[in-house]
């Protein structure tokens, strides 16, 4: 019996799918780490560019707009934006956040209030994709294909 990979992952994909479809919580928790991961990649990607930091903002603010405009117009998830933001709230926040979780923040009540001053992108960005996710885990009843024709893609 010969084994088709392209039916065996569409069958897998198709059962992962109605799975999360069933279990929004799971599906939001699955959506937010995708978020963190490809916001992790984009920061880790931005933080060791051999450019300037000026030149390195721009060229991810463009990529993250082209792939916005050319994939992700075809898909009900959208992480190229987020994951640009989230990767600048991180280079700014992300000292300050490490400072707040060890605690070293919290030597003095100024230190602690300019570290958390300083965590609110960081703050805002978690928010944000909670949200995002969230919702969208609430609409996947209606899932839209990230594909140009249905016939490509499980619907």
């Amino acid at each position: 019996m010969k084994i088709n990979p392209s039916e065996t992952l569409n069958t897998v994909q198709k059962e992962i799918g109605d799975y999360l479809d069933q279990h929004p919580i799971v599906n939001t928790v699955v959506l937010i780490a995708n978020h963190i991961f490809r916001c992790a990649s984009m920061a880790a990607l931005m933080l060791y560019m051999p450019t300037p930091l000026p030149v390195t903002l721009a060229l991810g603010f463009t990529a993250s707009l082209a792939y916005r405009f050319t994939i992700e117009r075809f898909c009900q998830y959208r992480f190229a934006i987020p994951s640009y933001l989230g990767a600048q709230a991180w280079i700014v926040s992300g000292e300050s956040a490490i400072e707040v979780i060890t605690g070293t923040a919290l030597r003095s009540i100024s230190s602690a209030a300019t570290a958390l001053l300083q965590c609110v992108p960081l703050v805002l960005y978690g928010l944000s994709i909670t949200i995002q996710s969230y919702t969208a885990a609430q609409k996947n009843s209606s899932r839209v294909n990230c594909c140009h024709t249905s016939s490509s893609c499980i619907a």
